[in-house]
């Protein structure tokens, strides 16, 4: 299944209704379609824009924005989406280092879902990624990051 992470908006591409059911009882969350992607029930019915002091999602919108999706509206307000709480939180507020391990053509991740915000061997921030999830050995392969 395709993970597709944009400024930690999470967006799942299933190739089987399968996929969405065992991801769903691995993680312990719900997916819910939007469009033509799959994501995780808090992020489905964010809006594509913010207005300052507003909430958005759980926490107050720090700028007045609108985006062609909810992502951008969380690049924004430098949210990122915490996989273990469930809940939108600051990009500052993950801390934590990932060490992604290169093999032929992608990146090898040591958990099966990476935390947008974490920070790589060098000190950066990634927030964005593209990678495959693959269900039968509980892993991720990133093809790409982004730091912005």
């Amino acid at each position: 299944m395709r993970v597709l992470v944009r400024h930690g908006h999470f967006a799942f591409f299933p190739k089987t209704a399968k996929e969405v059911a065992k991801f769903a009882s691995y993680f312990d969350q719900d997916l819910v379609r939007v469009d033509d992607y799959y994501t995780f029930e808090s992020l489905a019915e964010l809006p594509r824009y913010s207005i300052m002091i507003k909430p958005f999602g759980n926490l107050p919108a720090i700028t007045t924005y609108e985006g062609r999706g909810p992502w951008e509206v969380m690049r924004e307000n430098d949210f990122v989406y915490n996989v273990g709480l469930k809940l939108l939180v600051p990009k500052l507020a993950v801390v934590g280092m990932v060490t992604l391990l290169r093999s032929d053509a992608y990146m090898i991740c040591p958990t099966p879902l990476y935390q947008p915000g974490m920070r790589d061997a060098s000190g950066r921030q990634i927030l964005s990624y593209d990678g495959e999830y693959m269900p039968e050995n509980f892993q991720l392969k990133i093809r790409e990051v982004s730091y912005e």
